[in-house]
Order: C-alpha cells, then structure tokens, then sequence
C-alpha cells in the first residue's frame, strides 16, 4: 500500500465527521502485507483489482449495514 493511501486515511480518522466511515481499500497489490496493512490500519475491507464491480457493491451494502446495525445497539 503506498504511503500517500496510508495519510489520506488516517486524515479520514482524525476527521470527527467521516471518522466512522467504513473505508474498502482498493489496490492491485496483492501481497500478504499490503493485504495485513489495510487492516492494520483500520480498512473495514480489502478488495484486489481487478475487482468484481458486484462485489464491490456487496461489500459496500455490508458495512453500511454493519454501521447501521451498529448505531442501533448504541443507542438501544
């Protein structure tokens, strides 16, 4: 993972507003520590290029389901 997609997250994270925003990593590195390093980093998910485009959008609808359902738990 270049280090440019590494400070552009972590200036997402620091952000009040867009902190809880689950990101998808996108790359075409395939290697176990790109792989291991959008995690670490805090990436809600990994996905390769060339990447389904339904996947993707599979992806996508989970994490925001998860944060919906996640609110919900909060402030029940």
């Amino acid at each position: 993972m270049a280090p440019k997609h590494i400070s552009l997250f972590a200036t997402i994270q620091k952000n009040k507003k867009t902190a809880n925003i689950p990101i998808i990593f996108v790359t075409a590195k395939k290697d176990n520590d790109t792989i291991t390093n959008c995690y670490v980093a805090g990436g809600a998910d990994y996905l390769s290029k060339p990447y389904n485009e339904q996947e993707l959008f599979m992806r996508v609808a989970f994490h925001l389901k998860l944060k919906d359902d996640e609110k919900k738990l909060i402030y029940e």
